[in-house]
């Protein structure tokens, strides 16, 4: 738990609340419904114990007062109780006997008496006496009874119920409750009275248990609200505070004397009496109080337990994030106010983000950049500074075996218009981009500063010699050519090597090929068959004079310098007159010189004289060894200084038009005679953008200064930057700004 301290992460306390709130949803549903079900239960047990105890003693009383009524009745068609027996003194003994006899079948019933208006006697089961003997001494009743109590002797019609509060000292009989019935039981007319006297006492013992050990107050009412009996432990509730309360048959709370009571009610429907319980409602629910404060002690340590537990999930899922955000933290450290209030999560979230929109940067970089980087990689090849285990290779799509490679160039000749070159080269470079054929994979190439595309081509393993592949290759390919565009380009075609290396000797001989002034146009041309077409057996090989002046003209000093020792070895092996020895290493000066100012070349006198200055043959190739290395650095920075002319072009092309509708890459191609393709990888290379996206710059650029400094409408400002969509316009906006171009407006002016 120690490791707690350093667990002040926001991800951390996201965790511990979503376990948290994970255990407390069930944790309570379910600890609600056993509180519930079990305070419940126990409540309507407590309640039904409680209700079941009044009932029984309502039932217990009840039928101790149809006993009475049973008695009552008996007596009233009992023969031997009837006036004339009672009277007769004769029979007056028997019904004394009579009424004791049902004396004792009463349970409760003190004593009992008959009295018949037709006189002034009462029979009791002492004896007979009169009824103001029997009020005054026999059960001395309090004045404002002895009324109540005659009146319904001699005028009583239904069955009474009387409190009796006797004046005498003795506390066993201070008071009675006499209970009258009119005899005959239901007659309109009845004769007289018989009375049970009940103690007090002896209903009281029949609540006594209800109240046990707890606090409070038993009840019991006459169908007139007239109190019967009570008993009290505790506080004494007054009768009349009761009686007003218990106006419902379900246990009710209230508050008496400042004190909570649960009050039980019920009514006999026998007699109509109320029977009343009200005891302190802390003790009437005490049990419930106990149940509850386990149920809490109980949920209190599960709640203990599942706080621990998430706690511990918390740590256990959090750990491994913080160690993931320390370890991105430290290897891709990123400044960025909205992620420093972050939590780990969104940190890691928000670093992988970048790591992956980088990535897709790079990615489209890469794309991008994909053919410049293959063209650029294959240009390498025919320079001869590529190496075969390159991975770029691969990455590219370059499959480049150790069996044999030559080069071709497809040429559209030097009379063509540079328009008319832009457009075929349009039409084949994707169409020789890679070129399969069971003989062998060709590769193409724009070759940028000549007319035509180069192609390397590596021969496949077949039983046929390496030439007839080549042939069946060349095949295959004018026929591809033809299949797709009804152009008839000069194929030349450069000598076959096994060494990779050596490619670029196979493109100078094959651009030597197609430079060779021949007769028959639209033809392949073997750099083997130069030789044939030209050569003399008293001078050096017409083949190698023409790939020495390629050479020169592709800047490449080594197999220029290759080239040259191969003619100077011919010459000097050739058995003839120093003079006509001289004349032909001046040819071979005057090689060089002519080739210089086709190339348009700067050659100063003091080099030609240099260059002629010489007295062996050796001294010569010395001379112009020193010459091709300045005529290849020239040519070479003539490249790059042509790429910048280019560039100035393009740029200066598209500031001109930007703001006209016309303008499109297809269209500044045609302008600076350049194929659309190279036109497109040298503006991304030249300026990192694409021509779409660099136009599209400048058309921003000049929308917002027209939305800053004129009043025009938004329509006109983008018809007048050439964009003739004005909603995709203003949509384009959006998404680059935030905001749409009268929203920009609006700002702007606001800060103004």
């Amino acid at each position: 738990m120690s490791k707690l301290k350093n667990m002040t992460s926001s991800l951390f306390y996201k965790f511990f609340f979503s376990y948290l709130l994970v255990f407390l949803i069930p944790f309570i549903i379910i600890s609600a419904i056993f509180y519930n079900n079990s305070v419940n239960r126990l409540k309507e047990e407590v309640i039904h114990s409680n209700v079941s105890k009044l009932e029984m003693v309502r039932d217990l009383t009840d039928s101790h007062i149809n006993q009475l009524s049973e008695l009552a009745a008996k007596i009233s068609f009992d023969a031997r109780l009837t006036p004339y027996m009672v009277s007769n003194p004769y029979s007056d003994k028997v019904a004394i006997e009579e009424l004791q006899r049902y004396h004792i079948s009463s349970s409760i019933a003190e004593s009992l008496l008959i009295h018949y208006r037709t006189g002034d006697q009462v029979y009791t089961t002492s004896g007979i006496g009169t009824v103001d003997n029997y009020i005054n001494n026999v059960y001395p009743f309090k004045e404002e009874e002895k009324q109540t109590f005659t009146n319904t002797l001699y005028h009583g019609g239904e069955p009474v119920i009387q409190p009796i509060t006797l004046s005498t000292n003795k506390e066993k009989q201070n008071k009675l409750i006499a209970y009258t019935f009119p005899i005959p039981v239901d007659n309109p007319y009845p004769l007289g009275t018989v009375t049970f006297m009940v103690k007090e006492k002896t209903i009281k013992s029949l609540i006594n248990h209800l109240l046990g050990e707890f606090d409070g107050s038993v009840y019991i009412f006459a169908d007139d609200n007239t109190l019967l009996t009570s008993i009290n432990n505790g506080e004494n509730i007054n009768a009349d505070t009761i009686i007003g309360m218990s106006d419902s048959s379900e246990v009710i709370s209230k508050n008496i004397n400042g004190s909570d009571y649960s009050l039980i009610s019920m009514q006999s429907e026998v007699n109509g009496w109320k029977y009343i319980t009200a005891m302190p409602t802390a003790q009437f629910y005490g049990s419930i109080a106990d149940l509850r404060t386990s149920i809490i002690l109980i949920v209190t340590l599960i709640a203990v337990v599942g706080l621990s537990f998430a706690i511990y999930l918390s740590i256990k899922q959090y750990r491994p994030i913080h160690s993931l955000f320390q370890y991105l933290k430290t290897k891709h450290p990123v400044q960025n106010n909205h992620f420093n209030r972050e939590d780990e999560l969104g940190r890691i979230r928000f670093t992988f983000d970048s790591l992956m929109e980088n990535s897709e940067k790079l990615q489209e970089k890469v794309n991008i950049q994909q053919p410049f980087v293959r063209d650029q990689l294959l240009m390498n090849i025919l320079k001869g500074e590529a190496d075969s285990k390159d991975k770029l290779f691969h990455d590219l799509d370059i499959i480049l075996d150790d069996n044999a490679f030559y080069v071709l160039i497809v040429s559209f000749g030097k009379k063509q218009s540079k328009e008319k070159n832009a457009v075929h080269k349009d039409q084949l470079i994707p169409l020789l981009q890679k070129v399969s054929t069971p003989y062998g994979t060709g590769y193409g190439v724009e070759l940028i500063h000549d007319n035509g595309i180069g192609m390397i081509v590596n021969l496949g393993s077949s039983e046929e010699t390496l030439e007839k592949m080549q042939q069946h290759f060349l095949k295959r390919l004018k026929e591809h050519i033809c299949e797709h565009t009804q152009l008839s380009p000069t194929i030349g075609v450069g000598k076959i090597y096994n060494d990779l290396s050596l490619v670029n000797r196979s493109f100078i001989e094959a651009s030597a090929a197609v430079d060779f002034p021949v007769g028959i146009k639209h033809k392949v041309i073997y750099f083997d068959d130069i030789s044939e077409m030209g050569e003399s057996k008293a001078w050096y090989p017409i083949n190698e004079q023409a790939k020495f002046i390629q050479s020169l003209k592709q800047g490449d000093e080594k197999v220029a310098h290759e080239t040259l020792d191969k003619m100077v070895l011919s010459i000097s092996e050739k058995k003839m007159s120093i003079y006509l020895l001289k004349c032909m290493c001046y040819d071979i000066i005057n090689l060089i010189i002519k080739t210089v100012y086709e190339m348009k070349l700067d050659l100063s006198i003091k080099a030609v004289n240099e260059l002629a200055d010489f007295h062996s043959i050796q001294q010569l190739e010395e001379n112009v060894k020193f010459l091709i290395k300045g005529i290849c650095q020239e040519v070479n920075a003539r490249k790059d200084n042509q790429n910048m002319i280019l560039r100035e072009k393009l740029l200066e092309y598209i500031h001109l038009q930007y703001t006209s509708h016309n303008l499109s890459l297809e269209n500044a191609a045609e302008k600076l005679h350049v194929s659309v393709s190279f036109l497109s990888r040298f503006m991304k290379e030249e300026t990192g953008f694409t021509f779409t996206q660099y136009v599209w710059n400048l058309r921003m650029g000049e929308v917002k200064r027209q939305l800053t400094e004129t009043n025009l409408s938004i329509k006109e400002i983008v018809l007048n930057i050439g964009y003739l969509d004005v909603a995709n316009f203003i949509r384009k906006f959006k998404n680059t700004e935030g905001v749409t171009p009268g929203q920009y407006r609006k700002q702007i002016a606001g800060k103004n």
